[in-house]
């Protein structure tokens, strides 16, 4: 939307800070696969509600001709399909609580600067922090990855999702490369407020919690926690990482262009065609003119 001149870099800011909130919500689907209790509660398991979805999701895509059916089809196998990948991966890592060397790996990421690192290279690696977060949740029904461990992983993976952004970015104008930056700087000194934060915290309370076994659901609360107190800290400086970006990416004196058809604008055909008629009426306009001339 920067790119094509839609939104302004100031009108960016705020979606993006809510985009990172809202990422999170993955995280909180995955951890119903921790659902515990008996009675009622297994209702709410993953095993018994997503075969139901998955076949109602296949009766809806193969025998309906409504197109908000089959939408509705796909977001149901999706649901499903995102379900039963996130239990073979918590089956598929059960035996790994018996190998010292991973045990000793997870330890490692304890020291919240290694942790930090591992957790932004495996989420640049595959593009995609709720699919990262939702590996680490999986590992934990291991029983062996401590929040100690859990907390600066999140937080890298953070920054690690801003590989997608900056992939975007290239071949953009200006202000799309500032969104990206905005983006970075959102999380990279979010990150390093929060970590100064907690072990400064630690260092003087000792957290009980710390070397405790973190579940499905402590991860998830890890995430939305971190992700809410970076919006918090940032909501009263927005201006500042507009100006951030800005500086990091300076103005010419060349007068700045916008992509009026941006390919990355089909992803979105209502906003797709509504930039064309926006388009199409300025090429009218400077016709006018030019004939005028």
């Amino acid at each position: 939307f920067v790119n094509s001149g839609i939104m302004t870099l100031h009108q960016a800011v705020g979606p993006i800070m809510g985009a990172n909130v809202g990422t999170t919500i993955t995280g909180w689907i995955l951890s119903l696969t921790a659902i515990e209790g008996g009675g009622i509660m297994d209702l709410f398991k993953p095993d018994s509600f997503v075969p139901v979805l998955a076949l109602v999701g296949i009766y809806f895509l193969m025998f309906s001709k409504k197109s908000k059916s089959k939408d509705t089809a796909a977001i149901l196998l999706g649901f499903a399909t995102l379900m039963t990948g996130m239990e073979a991966m918590s089956d598929a890592v059960a035996g790994l609580k018996e190998v010292p060397e991973f045990t000793s790996i997870l330890t490692l990421f304890s020291n919240p600067i290694l942790g930090v690192i591992a957790g932004a290279v495996l989420t640049a690696v595959i593009q995609s922090s709720s699919a990262s977060v939702g590996i680490l949740q999986a590992i934990s029904a291991t029983g062996v990855v401590t929040f100690g461990a859990a907390i600066p992983l999140v937080m890298g993976m953070a920054i690690g999702t801003c590989i997608t952004a900056v992939l975007s970015s290239i071949g953009a104008n200006k202000n799309a490369k500032r969104a990206t930056l905005v983006h970075l700087y959102f999380n990279i000194f979010g990150t390093i407020a929060a970590l100064a934060l907690f072990y400064g915290a630690n260092a003087i309370f000792k957290f009980d919690f710390f070397d405790q076994t973190a579940n499905e659901v402590g991860i998830a609360v890890i995430n939305t926690a971190y992700k809410l107190f970076c919006v918090i800290m940032w909501a009263p400086m927005l201006g500042v990482l507009e100006k951030m970006a800005v500086k990091s990416i300076k103005d010419t004196e060349e007068k700045e262009k916008y992509e009026v058809l941006d390919e990355r604008l089909f992803a979105t055909p209502a906003v797709a065609v509504d930039r064309c008629r926006e388009v199409t009426k300025t090429m009218a306009e400077i016709s006018v003119e030019a004939i005028e001339k």
